[in-house]
């Protein structure tokens, strides 16, 4: 059988005119922009956990151990003998540990702490104390910023600066 000519252009301008779905359209785009942002925000918390620092200071003492350990991410990793304490109700008559660790990149510090080791020099010891630690970060929350020997301490006392007990 045949269809009349006009039933076949009708069919055609029926698909051509064919409605667009603009529902899943929009749906598409929200959830790409949701994802996006989610992405944004996941970032931004990454970023701000892995540099930002929770506190900064010093601490005196004695470079006990400098290691570079781990089994999958080597990190630097040391002990800082703080000095003998006083027996309290907790603990006995003992030193005071610090443990902290080492940016990989710093060698300049690691060598500089080598040093002080071998020496066996007091020292005051620059760090940051991070939020969080990933496992390529080191093993503890404290970083090694900077290392003070005892004896730059020395000659800053005797360079003539006003001091306290004079």
């Amino acid at each position: 059988m045949i269809k009349p000519a006009f039933y076949l252009v009708s069919l055609e301008i029926i698909y051509i005119f064919k409605p667009y779905n603009f529902k899943s359209k929009i749906k598409k785009i929200i959830m790409k922009k949701f994802l996006a942002i989610l992405f944004v925000i996941l970032l931004a918390v990454f970023a701000f956990f892995y540099f930002g620092s929770y506190s900064s200071g010093t601490q005196a003492g004695v470079v006990m151990k400098i290691s570079k350990k781990g089994i999958l991410f080597k990190t630097w990793e040391g002990r800082l003998d703080m000095g003998t304490v006083g027996k309290s109700v907790n603990s006995p008559l003992g030193t005071k540990i610090f443990e902290f660790s080492i940016d990989g990149s710093n060698e300049e510090l690691i060598k500089k702490m080598e040093e002080v080791q071998l020496s066996g020099q007091r020292i005051n010891l620059g760090f940051e104390q991070k939020y969080m630690v990933f496992p390529w970060q080191g093993g503890t929350k404290f970083f090694a910023t900077s290392v003070q020997s005892s004896e730059k301490i020395e000659k800053k006392k005797e360079s003539g600066l006003p001091q306290l007990n004079e």
